[in-house]
């Protein structure tokens, strides 16, 4: 088992990656040290000046079993089952109505949540901002799920689609009659993997000039976000914050490491001066 700790808003979490070792470093590609170094980095991430709302359960079924908790524990240890299994059987025997009871305190709840983190996201300055975005980019190194994208400033300029993306993007859009003319059939009701199947099967069609002209809007396009992402990030020292805080994760890895090193010599102080 892995154990990646990192801190958020002053607040000391553990998340348990439940996967061996030797998986963890086959679907990540990660040697023990590097992922023992991006976990140390994550701790050391510098505190959030405001702390993040706490999202609570977010299915009906979830509310139930932690209502009714100490009924369904002593069934499922009775029964030599989990919880979760124990709960499920007495769900599914629920009348609708007393589903729907749940269910609706679940939506309440995720209204409330996403009211409060659309608050607390307004009050987040720009380090906050830079520090989500590399907690991000750290947990994903690590294999770690994210469950929202970090926010971004407002104003900060947009990445440009690349060709297929914006392809796919305005002919998801057609009306129907345009869908059927161009693609043979209409997209509405289609599955995800057939729609992609389906416009991929078009963009293929294309000629060499035709996907050289997208190309070509692209690059336009990612030269001009270049630029304004450069005039931002220059008018909010994004960069002097970002050297900050890597500076500040790379002393921390290093810091350790020192102590490490120092250790053996300090036994054998010890073991001289006695």
């Amino acid at each position: 088992m892995i154990s990646v700790f990192f801190g958020r808003a002053g607040v000391a979490s553990q998340l348990t990656i439940k996967t061996s070792l030797q998986s963890r470093l086959l679907s990540t590609n990660l040697s023990k040290e590097e992922t023992s170094k991006l976990t140390k980095q994550l701790r050391a991430l510098p505190k959030l000046s405001v702390d993040p709302p706490v999202r609570g359960p977010l299915t009906g079924f979830s509310y139930f079993i932690k209502e009714k908790h100490n009924i369904l524990q002593p069934k499922a240890k009775e029964q030599k089952i989990t919880l979760f299994e124990a709960g499920s059987k007495v769900w599914k025997d629920l009348h609708p109505s007393e589903q729907d009871k749940f269910n609706q305190t679940a939506e309440s709840a995720k209204a409330a949540y996403r009211t409060a983190h659309e608050k607390w996201v307004s009050k987040l300055t720009v380090k906050d901002i830079v520090v989500l975005q590399k907690e991000a980019a750290l947990k994903k190194r690590l294999g770690v799920r994210v469950s929202q994208k970090p926010p971004v400033l407002p104003g900060a300029p947009t990445r440009p689609t690349p060709p297929f993306g914006e392809l796919f993007r305005v002919v998801s859009q057609w009306s129907t009659s345009k869908q059927l003319q161009e693609l043979g059939r209409s997209l509405e009701g289609v599955s995800a993997p057939e729609r992609l199947s389906t416009i991929a099967a078009y963009y293929k069609r294309k000629t060499p000039s035709e996907k050289a002209q997208l190309l070509a809007t692209y690059q336009r396009e990612q030269e001009s976000y270049k630029r304004s992402k450069a005039t931002f990030d220059q008018k909010h020292n994004i960069d002097e914050i970002k050297g900050d805080i890597n500076k500040m994760l790379h002393d921390a890895v290093a810091g350790k490491s020192k102590k490490k090193e120092a250790s053996p010599k300090s036994k054998e102080c010890r073991t001289k001066s006695r």
